[in-house]
């Protein structure tokens, strides 16, 4: 009896430990511990639990800061809140939205969420307008530079009139220039593109193998002479066509690099994201 009456005092003390620390507040704080120490993956998943019991405003912003810090733009987009109930950190959340679609590309999408924030007078409306200007520059239709920079304040217009520049102006090269200048001089299509040394190579080649097939035509080395011609005659066309084809490397080299200064730009400046502190 004595044994039986020390397991169910142990049992009892095991349950009403594990009540306690399972309690929704003891989950809350396991959860925001874990979010300052920047595990938000389990943050998430604690914060979850949480809410299962609780339908805390803080507590759901941060389970959507935690997806996003996580770049899970793809939950942060999936994430359901409604503007109903005054709900504290909607503006934030649909700004979350927003970034979210930019980083994803979506902007096609992006239109509607942008809207939705100016609709509700968020107070991130001035951020928001900001990573619209952004999507016109990465898109392949562009507004006006005025409209384009008029978000932004004098330290960052300088920096996004430049972007609007290389936009307006980008240093292509073009595909038939670059063809026709190897068809007259053989590589310089490829130099004209930026391809110094295959530029150099494509010259060479060309000019030996029709030396070698001038020389065996003089001396009476016709299938030689054939041989040689007949890979000069090939190296000069696929000059040609790598020069072409060089100047649309170059030319998608430009756009790549665009915007990923852009991107570059944007992640220094956390995506025009607030500072949140909820760690102290």
């Amino acid at each position: 009896m004595k044994i039986i009456s020390i397991l169910f005092f142990c049992y009892s003390l095991s349950f009403a430990q594990s009540q306690l620390f399972n309690s929704p507040q003891e989950v809350k704080k396991f959860a925001d511990y874990l979010y300052c120490e920047f595990d938000y993956l389990r943050a998430a998943e604690e914060y979850q639990k949480f809410l299962r019991t609780d339908k805390n405003d803080t507590v759901i912003f941060k389970s959507v800061l935690s997806y996003y810090m996580m770049d899970r733009f793809s939950d942060v987009l999936n994430f359901s809140v409604s503007s109903s109930g005054n709900f504290v950190f909607y503006d934030d959340t649909q700004f979350l939205k927003l970034i979210s679609l930019f980083r994803l590309n979506m902007f096609n999408e992006f239109d509607t969420t942008a809207a939705l924030i100016k609709m509700i007078g968020s107070k991130l409306e001035t951020n928001s307008e900001k990573l619209i200007r952004f999507t016109f520059l990465m898109r392949d239709s562009i507004s006006s530079k005025g409209f384009i920079v008029s978000p932004f304040d004098e330290t960052e217009k300088t920096t996004i009139e430049k972007f609007y520049d290389r936009k307006q102006n980008p240093h292509y090269k073009s595909p038939l220039l670059a063809a026709v200048f190897s068809s007259i001089i053989p590589g310089s299509g490829k130099v004209y593109a930026d391809k110094l040394g295959d530029g150099i190579f494509a010259f060479l080649t060309t000019g030996v193998f029709t030396f070698l097939a001038y020389d065996n035509f003089k001396a009476d080395h016709k299938f030689r002479g054939w041989l040689f011609g007949g890979l000069a005659g090939l190296f000069y066309a696929g000059n040609i066509y790598g020069s072409a084809a060089a100047a649309q490397i170059f030319n998608a080299g430009v756009q790549f690099n665009f915007q990923n200064d852009i991107q570059i730009y944007l992640t220094k400046k956390k995506h025009y994201l607030p500072e949140y502190d909820f760690c102290n």
